[in-house]
């Protein structure tokens, strides 16, 4: 059986960008989406950021070289382009539709959390770029410090460092929100 790697490249060789990209967006599309909410913090950045992804990736699959897993490959242009988002703002309004809201009776427990959720998300995004970044991916998107420095191309290290400070700043600002106990 072929790794995603060899059948994307299999696709590319015989010039089928098409289902070359349908096979990776079945297997990471999802994933990268999160990834570009998570970076950007907005829905319409975020949609934004994921249109312009699709399309990169799309665009760059005749180069893709087989040398990192696509996942990785995937993940370099998504934070690319998400910053790059995040930095422009949202280039368009939307429009609400009310219809599409939808109000969910929910113990308040869970609208704790979920409120809980939010001032964590809040402070995530006011963390400098290097920070958010590898917060997200780590916490977020689950990946560890050794993908994540694949994806940005760092040593190791440097994302450890980034974590311990990531996590000392949003500890720091948590604090002062009230979110977490002063002691700890």
């Amino acid at each position: 059986m072929l790794t995603l790697e060899e059948q994307v490249l299999s696709f590319c060789k015989a010039k089928d960008i098409k289902s070359a990209f349908d096979l990776v967006y079945a297997e990471v599309g999802q994933t990268l989406r999160g990834v570009c909410t998570n970076l950007t913090g907005s829905f319409p950045e975020s949609e934004d950021a994921f249109q312009d992804l699709c399309m990169a990736i799309y665009v760059a699959l005749p180069r893709f070289r087989g040398d990192a897993k696509i996942q990785t490959w995937c993940y370099r242009i998504a934070v690319r382009i998400a910053l790059r988002a995040k930095s422009r703002g949202p280039r368009r309004t939307v429009a609400l539709d009310v219809e599409q809201l939808s109000v969910r009776n929910e113990p308040s427990d869970s609208l704790e959390q979920k409120d809980e959720e939010n001032r964590v998300r809040d402070a995530i995004m006011g963390l400098g770029a290097d920070y958010r970044v590898a917060i997200t991916l780590s916490l977020l998107e689950g990946l560890s410090a050794g993908e994540i420095a694949d994806i940005l191309g760092v040593e190791v290290g440097t994302i450890w460092t980034r974590l311990h400070r990531a996590r000392q700043a949003l500890t720091k600002v948590l604090k002062e929100q009230g979110s977490l106990p002063a002691g700890g």
